[in-house]
């Protein structure tokens, strides 16, 4: 027999968990929750686990890399699955202490309770019924046992027959629902807010793919798609690097990840300019050749102000005196005249 089939304790995993959180999230998830039930380590009335990187790697998961690991609990800790602290008695060791936030499991099982019985209703409207046959099982009541798979015990011996039966008498169903394709829901994210139009092909699926298979989530891939897009897609000089083969590459992803969320948290501010805008704030574009005219008509031959912007930068212009100034530094305030009284002008027209 193979050795690799199977003579040593299998990692054991929800698929319907791995559905709703992601692969690597629900196989640590699973993992803590394990040596949690069997931890001694109580604090703030909860039992913690705590192992560094590097020995998750060596000990659980050495099929991963240690960046892979941490997006994965950092992951897991965004979702609100884990708490995370330190119980270190030397203050130097860094070290992560993890408890499962059960309610928050809980929580997304009654989610997917809901959502499944929804379906099911659907199904009947449609005169759909669920077969109650033992070798057609409802993927529901098949895949979850949220709270007690033991991670090191033996794989039962049984198996899983998906089926869909159909019966000339009573045209019963038994429906199970294919997994998406990421990848392509992320190629198609991309092609929706850009306005482009690639392709599923081999070359651009290639760098979604390669991020999917680290270990990034397919949103982590569509927030970084969001992010660079809002960047750029504007910019004449940088829109022709939004493409997949840049956003999506191995070198530069988990960066354009880090700053993305950052925007996220930010409140997704739009890029005006090369400048970030948050939502409420003011920005105008100076129109430098009638700033300019507008100086001479106004400041030099003192004509008559043409529009709100011209009469609010005279206003300004009469206050700090620079008829009487020199031509250079009448000009120099002259520019920081015309960009407040620009703004004025659009705050006022907003208002």
């Amino acid at each position: 027999m193979s050795r690799f089939l199977i003579n040593e304790p299998p990692l054991l995993v929800s698929k319907t968990l791995s559905c709703i959180i992601g692969l690597n999230e629900a196989l640590v998830l699973q993992q803590i929750h394990y040596y949690q039930e069997i931890s001694k380590n109580i604090y703030d009335q909860k039992r913690w686990v705590y192992n560094s990187v590097a020995n998750w790697k060596k000990e659980h998961f050495p099929f991963w890399s240690e960046a892979t690991i941490k997006r994965a609990l950092n992951s897991l800790e965004s979702k609100g699955l884990l708490f995370s602290a330190n119980y270190n008695k030397d203050p130097r060791d860094q070290t992560k202490w993890y408890s499962v936030d059960y309610d928050v499991v809980s929580k997304l099982e009654s989610e997917y309770m809901t959502n499944a019985f929804g379906q099911n209703d659907q199904m009947e409207s449609s005169k759909m019924t669920q077969c109650n046959e033992s070798d057609c099982t409802n993927a529901l009541a098949h895949n979850d046992q949220m709270h007690g798979s033991n991670m090191t015990q033996p794989l039962p011996k049984t198996t899983t027959e998906i089926t869909t039966e159909i019966t000339t008498e009573n045209k019963t169903h038994c429906q199970v629902h294919a997994e998406p394709d990421h990848a392509l829901c992320v190629l198609n994210h991309f092609n929706e807010i850009t306005g482009f139009n690639y392709q599923n092909k081999k070359t651009t699926m290639g760098y979604i793919n390669d991020r999917l298979a680290e270990g990034y989530t397919a949103s982590q891939l569509n927030q970084v798609a969001d992010y660079l897009t809002a960047k750029w897609l504007k910019d004449k000089d940088m829109v022709q690097s939004l493409r997949p083969m840049t956003v999506f590459s191995e070198d530069k992803f988990e960066g354009y990840l880090q700053c993305s969320a950052k925007w996220h948290e930010e409140g997704r501010p739009v890029c005006i300019n090369k400048k970030w805008v948050k939502r409420g704030e003011i920005v105008v574009d100076i129109d430098v050749n009638a700033r300019d005219e507008a100086f001479v008509r106004i400041v030099s031959s003192r004509g008559t102000p043409q529009n709100r912007i011209e009469e609010i930068a005279s206003e300004l212009a009469g206050r700090r005196g620079i008829r009487t100034a020199k031509e250079f530094q009448a000009r120099q305030t002259w520019i920081s005249i015309w960009k407040q009284a620009t703004e004025q002008a659009a705050q006022e027209a907003t208002a």
